[in-house]
């Protein structure tokens, strides 16, 4: 079952592909608009045939007009035929054979009540459909075994007869009513004889021309079924049929909608990429810190990059503070999805910044697969597992740090990684670390571990004051964006920020170092700072130093041939 935040996670889908859909609902609406701007009008002209002369019988019979519907069918399938079709094309010289008349023009229908053949042409030309229809309906007439001028001619002839019969019976019927008299008045037996004989006569004349009426009477009153005639002419229509315009628009524009939301969810399963901040805030509910680009250090940076670039990452130091006010910014972990150099150019300014106000900073680079901020700030790897202290001497910790170049900054570098693996991270013993570090400085960031990379992230989140995600959208896809939020997340305590979205700049790819100072000007700590640690002097002596730019760590040398190596620092006391 479908939950209400996958609901709207789908709303902030289309929501952020809104003008994909809003493009394609225009663009199939306008195109149904156009299409029915200029659609062809078409036309209906019907002629109407009646079957048989059942209207001007006087006494019909129910059969006759159950036959006369049956009669029907059989015309209406006959006037689909070629003979009939085709005599209808060749008639009026069409220009499309008669096929075209019978997929695409003729219509027919029985009126079964009244027994009505409906013949209806559908063209867009008027004229030419009337004259169609009334073609059909001659060539079926043409066809009926009973013409209807004969039949009015039998009606005439009919008519004749009957007058004549009716005139002779009326003739009969006086001769007879003048012999009843003469029938009174004979005074012989004779002439009485002849009298009645002759009415005797009379009388079956009369009997035999009254059954020769009723039988012409009978004929004349009788119905034709199996006739066709014409009932109503087909006329040229004044107005063409009601045109489809409006469903036809809305049907396009439901179907681009559909379209397009297909499509949508289609291309946002298949992009993996996000490239805005509103894709980052809509996606993956994460908030914007800020936008940095990508290049050297706020300390390494010249001209207009070097401003932008201060201007940036000051916003986003605001956003930290604003956003981790409840929580404090003593402790931060910058994060990402993999190793990053950008990551630790971030960090690097960020401890500037802090370091600028006054703060004691310390940075701690805690990523396991490539130790980036320890070899941008020029420092050889520590040969000891520093992350051991918490369970020894909290005081150790600071034969483990090493100065920068940046004042008030001091560096806890990496562990060196062990023989074909990565750096070994302290994992459970996080909580009494960041606790010994807290102590150590005013800020502690954490430069790592990625997020991806091992479960050290989720881990060190609970116990600092925030995390900060750091993120390079030509690098880091919409997975590794979504992997990582759910990770830092998922253990109760963690506090993410938000999210600093590294941009393209020219000064990306270009080489870059420090200046060749260092500056260990960290306060001494004393035994009350550090519970059970003896009075500590000045860990760094004051020196400076030429910083080389890269320092190689040769991955097969043991710990012995490493601790040979000469320090690129400053000298330990």
């Amino acid at each position: 079952m479908i939950t209400w935040p996958e609901i709207v996670q789908l709303l902030r889908t289309l929501l952020r592909w809104s003008w994909v859909i809003i493009l394609a609902v225009a663009l199939a609406t306008g195109t149904a608009y156009y299409l029915s701007a200029h659609e062809t009008r078409y036309y209906v002209s019907r002629a109407t045939l009646m079957i048989g002369n059942t209207l001007s019988s006087q006494q019909p019979q129910a059969y006759e007009l159950q036959l006369g519907s049956a009669l029907g069918g059989f015309y209406s399938e006959l006037a689909r035929r070629e003979p009939v079709l085709k005599a209808v094309q060749e008639q009026l010289q069409l220009s499309f054979p008669w096929e075209v008349i019978r997929d695409e023009m003729l219509r027919t229908q029985v009126v079964a009540k009244a027994n009505l053949l409906e013949i209806s042409i559908i063209d867009s030309n008027p004229e030419r459909a009337a004259a169609i229809a009334n073609a059909i309906a001659a060539q079926l007439i043409a066809y009926s075994p009973t013409s209807p001028d004969k039949i009015a001619a039998e009606q005439q002839a009919l008519l004749g007869q009957l007058r004549d019969s009716e005139a002779r019976i009326e003739q009969i019927k006086a001769t007879i009513n003048a012999t009843a008299e003469r029938q009174k008045q004979a005074g012989s037996a004779s002439d009485l004889a002849e009298i009645n004989q002759k009415l005797v006569q009379l009388q079956a004349s009369l009997s035999q021309e009254q059954e020769t009426y009723s039988r012409l009477l009978f004929l004349k009153n009788n119905s034709v079924v199996n006739s066709l005639s014409v009932f109503e002419s087909a006329r040229p229509a004044v107005a063409p049929l009601p045109s489809q315009r409006r469903v036809m628009i809305a049907v396009a524009a439901l179907a681009g909608f559909v379209l397009a939301v297909a499509a949508v969810l289609i291309l946002d399963r298949v992009d993996t990429r996000w490239r805005t901040p509103r894709d980052l805030e809509n996606r993956f509910d994460v908030k914007m810190l800020g936008n940095v680009p990508k290049g050297p250090p706020i300390r390494a940076a010249t001209g207009e990059f070097a401003t932008s670039r201060l201007m940036a990452v000051r916003n986003v130091q605001t956003n930290i503070l604003l956003a981790a006010a409840e929580h404090g910014t003593r402790t931060l972990v910058i994060t990402s999805p993999h190793s990053s150099e950008a990551r630790a150019t971030l960090s690097i300014d960020l401890a500037d910044l802090f370091a600028r106000s006054g703060s004691r900073v310390l940075l701690v680079d805690v990523d396991p697969t490539e130790a980036h901020l320890t070899r941008l700030l020029a420092a050889h790897p520590n040969t000891l597992p520093w992350a051991r202290i918490a369970s020894g001497n909290p005081a150790d910790i600071w034969g483990f740090l090493a100065p920068t170049q940046l004042p008030n900054v001091a560096l806890l570098p990496a562990p060196a990684r062990v023989e074909s693996g990565p750096t070994l991270l302290p994992s459970q013993r996080w909580p009494d670390l960041v606790q010994v570090l807290g102590g150590t400085a005013d800020v502690v960031i954490f430069d790592g571990p990625p997020a991806l990379d091992g479960p050290d992230a989720a881990l060190l989140g609970p116990h600092v004051d925030g995390v900060v995600l750091a993120l390079d959208p030509t690098q880091d896809s919409r997975e590794d964006v979504l992997t990582s939020k759910t990770r830092l997340v998922r253990l109760k305590g963690a506090h993410l920020l938000g999210a600093v979205i590294f941009l393209a700049s020219e000064q990306g790819a270009n080489v870059w170092k420090l200046p060749g100072v260092r500056h260990p000007e960290l306060p001494a700590h004393t035994t009350e700072e550090v519970a059970g640690a003896p009075t500590i002097t000045p860990i760094f002596e004051q020196e400076e130093v030429d910083t080389p730019e890269v320092v190689v760590i040769d991955e097969g040398a043991g710990a012995d041939d490493r601790r040979d190596q000469p320090a690129a620092g400053p000298r330990q006391r």
